[in-house]
């Protein structure tokens, strides 16, 4: 499945207003972003994208992780700082059958995703 075809209810996520309330940071608004990762390589048929969706739950990361004719297409959106660990982890802590050979990442608007969805 390539990504113009992840149905919208996956890509989106929900819709919220971007408030933030007090929740360890003293009421500040965190710096929310979103990226889209291509993953190239063999990373299909060894668990990468359920790892990604672990990985995302670990760190608080919203979006989605999706199968494409060259590897897997992840987006995801949070707290930059999350983000850059995510981005580290993926590389970092992939499935032992997992080879990377690259991995390139976009700034991309945010979406307000809330949630972590694998899509088939």
């Amino acid at each position: 499945m390539g990504l113009s075809e992840v149905p919208a209810r996956l890509r989106s996520g929900g819709r919220h207003d971007g408030a933030v309330g007090p929740v360890g940071n003293g009421g500040a608004t965190p710096n929310i972003t979103r990226i889209r990762v291509q993953v190239e390589g063999v990373v299909q048929g060894v668990g990468f994208r359920p790892f990604a969706y672990l990985l995302a739950t670990r760190l608080g990361v919203s979006g989605f992780a999706v199968n494409d004719g060259c590897g897997v297409v992840i987006e995801a959106e949070g707290e930059s700082g999350a983000l850059a660990r995510f981005r580290d982890a993926l590389v970092r802590e992939a499935p032992p059958l997992a080879v990377i050979e690259r991995i390139r990442t976009k700034t991309m608007s945010r979406r307000g995703s809330r949630g972590f969805a694998i899509a088939p």
